[in-house]
């Protein structure tokens, strides 16, 4: 399976600290940092990112966990 094209998403492995960082708690309202380190953050702006983010997600059987907006506490 080839990665989807042009889905926003940031790699644990292949990012720097600093960029790692803002995916994981950029968006974090609270300013609580959560102790997860996910292996890719999906930054969706449309639907179809979500489905490419799932379909990679199934098939390197990876977990999933949303976080929507600005005020949920980072799952």
């Amino acid at each position: 399976m080839s990665e989807a094209q042009n889905l926003p998403i940031t790699w644990r492995n292949d990012t720097s600290t600093e960029e790692q960082e803002r995916a994981r708690v950029g968006r974090v309202f609270n300013h609580r940092s959560p102790s997860r380190f996910p292996v890719a953050v999906v930054e969706a702006e449309r639907e179809d990112h979500i489905d490419q983010a799932v379909n990679i997600a199934r098939h390197r059987n990876l977990h999933i966990s949303d976080r929507s907006s600005r005020h949920s506490w980072a799952a």
